[in-house]
């Protein structure tokens, strides 16, 4: 009687592995890889599209802008970059960062540490309640004397803070700041 209890129990055991084993086919898996598609605007009027550099992977799409001035050509670029949020980080304190790295960028003193960084930004409410915008003038830091322009709005997200950034000469940043503005909010 123990064999045949015995028997039972092994072929039971037996009968579902081969119920297990028949009902699995082989998996297969298969790898996609989708480039990531740039964001889409509307371009303006004299902005011309160009691939961004490979060296920023963030930067998701690029315009340059040739304006023709009384001493020549004046030139502007605009950029939308994607960065990946830091969690880690306080706001303030990326806002900060990156309001010192573009005041540099014009040959402008960083903020003191104490400073609210906030008092140097305007809000963009159009976008988010957590929206700010940079716009400065300063001067090239390699060419003195030269007239630059920053205006830069940051949209810090979930999971990412999109970037806006338009920036050159003075005059060809000044003709492209109201299309930049107004097509920040449709940039998708």
């Amino acid at each position: 009687m123990r064999s045949k209890h015995i028997f039972m129990k092994w072929s039971a055991l037996v009968g579902l592995c081969l119920v297990i084993w028949a009902g699995c086919g082989k998996l297969e898996i298969e790898v996609f890889t989708v480039p990531p598609m740039a964001p889409r605007v509307a371009i303006p009027e004299g902005w011309t599209e160009v691939t961004p550099s490979r060296m920023m992977r963030e930067q998701k799409q690029r315009f340059e802008i040739i304006v023709e001035g009384e001493d020549g050509n004046a030139t502007a670029v605009v950029t939308l970059t994607v960065l990946p949020r830091k969690k880690d980080m306080a706001l303030e304190q990326y806002l900060q960062i990156n309001v010192n790295r573009w005041r540099g960028q014009l040959g402008l003193e960083v903020l003191p540490k104490d400073a609210n960084v906030k008092d140097n930004l305007q809000r963009m409410p159009v976008l988010s309640e957590s929206a700010w915008m940079m716009d400065a003038n300063g001067t090239s830091p390699t060419n003195p004397g030269e007239p630059l322009r920053t205006v830069v709005v940051l949209n810090p997200l979930a999971h990412a803070t999109w970037v806006f950034k338009l920036s050159g000469d003075e005059a060809a940043v000044q003709r492209a700041r109201a299309s930049f503005m107004k097509m920040i909010p449709d940039w998708k």
